[in-house]
């Protein structure tokens, strides 16, 4: 653990960052594997932080392992307290043993975020400024106890991995959290809906074809416009490919391989494969909290490249008529 090479000093500063929140536990889960598996999450945050341009590492651990580790991996933790006050680490989330806290009295967790929050400072040596936990833990008195225990802001992300627990729909995605008390306190929340495709913020909401993978309604909510025509999604290829002999080929027509890459709370990624006569396709469509466009990457390989495969985004396109050819683009609002 001790092996990973930290980033140069003089590195320049990076352009571009991705928020990576690595979620792991010791009383929930962990304690199957050991305390070993908790300090190397914490040893995998680090290295990511040191990859260029530059990875912004988010640890949801229950407060709890952070005690255990300073005991037993104090070398591990020096180096942690010093990633995380350095600002390459960002420890989030901080209630002490992790519960489904919907389920518990108010009493109960409280003291899991006072404990936590005093827990993670005696360990590390700073605050936690965000209430972001995996597990549920969500009800309307949040916003207070979050205050009361010194978290600058809050996420509703659980509520979506676990459950709504009564919240109602929001076309928002950065909003004032209010507790019933009045308390308010800033929160995040990106939505998505899996089942049926669908990725929105305040700005925007699209729908993806589970056919051929490209979107297939993108609606700017502030206007009320439909951006796309439903008879043309996008991206699609159709074609003819003349490399491989294989014939003509149409992605409107292909069922596709959906993976979620990314869930949130800041950014949602779904990614869509298909297999083409000589050429796979996968397009990867994202949507951030925030954010008036939604990004599109689209990759094109050939199977039967003459070198041997690889990178291949141009195929012959029978006509001249294909919708889009792109190696990377975007679908700004209209």
């Amino acid at each position: 653990m001790s092996n990973i090479e930290t980033a140069k000093s003089n590195a320049a500063p990076a352009a571009l960052y991705m928020t990576i929140a690595n979620h792991w536990s010791y009383v929930g889960i962990g304690w199957q594997s050991g305390l070993e598996s908790c300090a190397q999450s914490l040893c995998d945050s680090m290295a990511m932080a040191d990859y260029e341009p530059s990875v912004k590492t988010c640890v949801n651990m229950d407060a709890g392992a952070f005690e255990l580790l300073a005991e037993h991996y104090p070398e591990v933790i020096a180096r942690f307290r010093r990633y995380v006050q350095a600002g390459k680490v960002e420890v989030v989330g901080g209630s002490y043993g992790q519960p489904m806290g919907s389920m518990n009295s108010g009493e109960s967790n409280l003291r899991q975020m006072t404990y936590g929050q005093q827990a993670v400072q005696l360990s590390l040596g700073v605050p936690i400024d965000t209430f972001l936990e995996e597990e549920e833990f969500s009800h309307p008195q949040i916003p207070q106890l979050a205050k009361l225990a010194g978290y600058q802001f809050a996420s509703q992300a659980q509520c979506d991995t676990w459950g709504q627990h009564g919240n109602p729909p929001r076309t928002d995605s950065v909003f004032q959290w209010k507790g019933i008390d009045g308390t308010v306190i800033p929160a995040t929340d990106l939505r998505y809906d899996k089942a049926n495709l669908i990725l929105e913020n305040e700005y925007l909401r699209l729908r993806v074809d589970p056919v051929g993978g490209g979107v297939v309604s993108l609606v700017d909510k502030r206007s009320g416009l439909e951006c796309i025509q439903a008879s043309q999604p996008f991206p699609t290829l159709h074609g003819e490919n003349d490399h491989s002999g294989a014939g003509g080929f149409d992605s409107r027509k292909t069922e596709v391989a959906i993976v979620w890459l990314e869930e949130g709370p800041v950014r949602a990624t779904v990614s869509c494969s298909l297999a083409l006569p000589g050429v796979r396709m996968e397009t990867r469509i994202s949507l951030a909290a925030g954010a008036a466009h939604a990004d599109v990457a689209v990759r094109l390989i050939a199977d039967d490249h003459p070198g041997g495969g690889g990178i291949y985004p141009t195929p012959r396109v029978a006509n001249q008529v294909c919708e889009v050819v792109i190696s990377k683009g975007a679908v700004e609002v209209c």
